[in-house]
C-alpha cells in the first residue's frame, strides 16, 4: 500500500498508533479555521442541545462547550479512535453532563437522537 492511499484511509477513519498521534495533529490544524468559523456562525446559546456530526478530535465542541451550561453537545464519529480523543479533550464538561461524545457506525441513521430534542446541529466536510 503506498503512503497516499494509507494516509487517504486514515484520513477516513483514522485508526491504530498513526490514527492516535498523527491524525490528530493534522485534523486540529487543518480544521483550525473551519471550526472557527462553524462556531461563529451557529450563535450557540446556553440551553442549546447541540449535535456535532464527525466530531473528530472533538475541537470545535470544546470552543462550544464554553457557550453551554444547561444545553448539551453531543458528538458522534464513526472512529472510535476519534471519538477516545474527543472524550479526553472534553473530559470537565463530560463530568459535569454537559459533553457526551460516542462512537456511530450507522451510515445512513443516527440512532438515539430524537429530531425535537436537538436544537443545533453541525458537521464539516471537505
Amino acid at each position: 500500500m503506498s503512503f497516499s492511499t494509507f494516509f487517504s484511509e486514515q484520513a477516513r477513519q483514522p485508526s491504530g498508533l498513526f490514527g492516535r498521534i498523527v491524525m490528530p495533529v493534522v485534523f486540529d490544524r487543518g480544521n483550525a479555521f473551519l471550526n472557527g468559523f462553524v462556531d461563529s456562525l451557529m450563535t450557540v446559546q446556553p440551553n442549546d442541545r447541540v449535535l456535532e456530526i464527525g466530531c473528530g478530535t472533538g475541537k470545535l465542541i470544546n470552543i462550544m462547550a464554553k457557550k453551554i451550561n444547561k444545553g448539551i453537545i453531543s458528538g458522534i464519529d464513526f472512529s472510535s479512535t476519534m471519538v477516545t480523543i474527543a472524550k479526553r479533550r472534553n473530559k470537565k464538561s463530560i463530568a459535569n453532563g454537559i459533553v457526551s461524545a460516542r462512537p456511530e457506525i450507522g451510515k445512513n441513521e443516527i440512532s438515539g437522537h430524537q429530531k425535537n430534542k436537538i436544537s443545533v446541529a453541525a458537521t464539516q466536510q471537505r
